[in-house]
């Protein structure tokens, strides 16, 4: 799965493609080591932003697994004059970095996002007053449990630098973006849902998401229509989710069922 090229900008990815370096060894045996109560922008984050020659990182969790967590949640290593600013005036409602990312399963280079509106123009451009960066790039998190998050690096480098930069080390990154948040879960005492489905609320959803109808799936399983409709909406329930089509991508999603092909 990690052998892939995108198109639009030419990155590749692929373990079998490179060579960790012994630096992200290290910063991995760093991230895993952070316990409740450490601090993980002073003592991982700008060890990150060092070791790779970046002038900050930040991570942004949008969607975890904690209903008490006012979100969104950030460990982000850059100045408090920008965090209060960016806060106090919402800007994760406009920022075109996250609403980019979240649209993306792939990296997004902030420099090939084009700004739509005056609010956007005016984020990136207080961003470089406060001496955020001139280039960045985000990776964006998706979680089995159905979180959300983005990891962003952030540099001050000619193109010819950045260009290099993304070729050399983006999958080093793209793998520390998920050790960082699966460190993040551990800090905020957040778990992955435990969902236990009956084998026929996992048949049935199975079938579902192969496009079969209530009739169609009854057939099948030799049961009655209002017996699949049944089973599906217990499934439904036990996911949290809204209809069955939502319960089908979330148990794709969490490894319940296998995609369809």
């Amino acid at each position: 799965m990690w052998n892939m090229i995108d198109v639009r900008t030419g990155w590749k990815s692929g373990l079998d493609m490179m060579k960790l370096t012994p630096q992200f060894h290290l910063l991995v045996d760093k991230i895993d080591a952070v316990q409740p109560g450490d601090d993980l922008a002073a003592d991982v984050l700008k060890l990150v932003a060092e070791s790779y020659g970046m002038t900050h990182v930040a991570y942004m969790g949008l969607q975890l697994p904690v209903a008490e967590q006012r979100l969104p949640l950030g460990y982000v290593t850059y100045p408090k004059s920008w965090i209060e600013r960016y806060v106090s005036q919402e800007y994760v409602k406009a920022d075109p970095v996250v609403a980019a990312s979240l649209k993306s399963i792939l990296p997004t280079d902030w420099g090939s996002i084009k700004l739509k509106s005056k609010s956007q123009i005016q984020i990136f451009g207080e961003a470089k007053e406060f001496g955020i960066g001139t280039q960045g790039i985000t990776f964006p998190i998706r979680g089995r449990g159905g979180e959300k998050a983005l990891l962003s690096v952030v540099g001050n480098m000619s193109e010819r630098e950045w260009s290099s930069f993304k070729r050399e080390h983006i999958c080093e990154l793209n793998l520390l973006a998920f050790h960082i948040h699966q460190t993040v879960l551990h800090i905020i005492n957040a778990s992955t849902p435990q969902v236990s489905l009956s084998p026929r609320e996992v048949e049935c959803l199975k079938w579902a998401a192969h496009g079969k109808t209530f009739e169609d799936i009854g057939d099948i399983l030799d049961i009655s229509m209002n017996t699949v409709r049944m089973y599906l909406d217990m499934a439904r329930h036990k996911l949290n989710c809204l209809n069955i089509t939502h319960a089908v991508a979330r148990a794709i999603k969490m490894e319940l069922i296998p995609p369809p092909y």
